[in-house]
C-alpha cells in the first residue's frame, strides 16, 4: 500500500468520525412555560416544554420529584397536557428531555391555580375629626394572581376614587387621607378584581363621618408608609418605591 493511498484512508476516516459527530448533540431546552404558572380551574391548559437534539429526545415530566403518568396527562410534543386541572394538580413541574447523549430539564415550574376569597366583613362606621389622618381598611382577602385593587363612594357609584397627595392608597391596599375633610363624609367600599377569572367583588359599605371644629390644629408632616429597608430589583427594569405622608 503506498502512501497516498494511506493517506486517502486516513482523512477519510477522520471525516467520516468528524461527520458523525457533527449528527449528534445532547438534548437542549428551548422554550418552557413560565416559572409560575397560573390556570384557570376545570380550562384545559398545556405545561410547555420544547427541545432540541441529535438523535430527536424524549419527554417526561415529574410533579413534586415524582413521575407524571402519561395515561393521565398526554403529552403533545413535549407539552404536558392537563384537561380538567383543579387543586390536586398544583404543584412544582419539570420537564426532562433526554437522550443517549445526556438529558436537559427545565426552570422548576409552580403551577397554580386562580382563585379570590369574598368579603368576610360587615358594614362600619368611622368617625373623624376634620383635619385627621384617617385610614379605611380594605380587609381584602387573597388571591390569585394578583388582582387590582381600587375604591368607589357613593358619590360617583361604580367609578375610580381619584387618588393625589391628600388621598392615596397604601400597599396594604386600604385608602388613606392625610387630612381629611368634611366633603369626605361618604359611604367606601374596596374593590377587588381578578381579570383573569373575570370576578370582581366588593367589600362591605365603609361609612365615614367627619365632625368640624371651628380652629383646626396643623400638624407637621410624619412618614407613615415608607419602601422596605430590601428591595430586589432586576437590572434594566423600572422600580417604583412607595412613601406615604400625612400632616396639615
Amino acid at each position: 500500500m503506498d502512501t497516498r493511498h494511506l493517506l486517502c484512508v486516513a482523512v477519510c476516516t477522520v471525516f467520516i468520525l468528524n461527520t458523525h459527530a457533527q449528527r449528534t448533540s445532547p438534548p437542549k431546552i428551548l422554550e418552557q412555560s413560565p416559572t409560575y404558572l397560573v390556570f384557570i380551574p376545570r380550562e384545559p391548559v398545556q405545561i410547555r416544554c420544547g427541545a432540541v437534539g441529535v438523535p430527536e429526545p424524549t419527554y417526561r415530566w415529574q410533579k413534586d420529584g415524582v413521575d407524571v403518568s402519561t395515561e393521565d396527562y398526554p403529552l403533545i410534543g413535549g407539552n404536558l397536557q392537563i384537561k380538567k386541572p383543579g387543586y390536586k394538580e398544583e404543584g412544582q413541574y419539570r420537564c426532562f428531555a433526554e437522550n443517549q447523549y445526556g438529558v436537559a430539564i427545565s426552570s422548576k415550574i409552580d403551577f397554580v391555580m386562580a382563585y379570590t376569597d369574598s368579603f368576610t366583613d360587615i358594614p362600619s362606621v368611622q368617625t373623624f375629626v376634620r383635619g385627621d389622618a384617617a385610614t379605611i381598611p380594605c380587609n381584602n382577602k387573597e388571591s390569585v394572581p394578583k388582582p387590582s385593587v381600587f375604591w368607589t363612594d357613593d358619590s360617583n357609584p361604580g367609578q375610580k376614587i381619584v387618588l393625589d397627595n391628600r388621598v392615596s392608597v397604601d400597599p396594604e391596599n386600604n385608602l388613606r387621607f392625610s387630612n381629611i375633610m368634611l366633603e369626605d363624609m361618604k359611604n367606601y367600599q374596596c374593590n377587588i378584581k381578578n381579570d383573569l377569572l373575570r370576578v370582581q367583588h366588593l367589600s362591605s359599605i365603609k361609612e365615614v363621618v367627619v365632625k368640624n371644629l371651628e380652629v383646626v390644629v396643623g400638624r407637621p408632616a410624619t412618614l407613615v408608609y415608607t419602601p422596605p429597608s430590601t428591595v430586589d430589583a432586576f437590572r434594566t427594569k423600572e422600580l417604583r418605591l412607595k412613601c406615604m405622608a400625612e400632616g396639615l
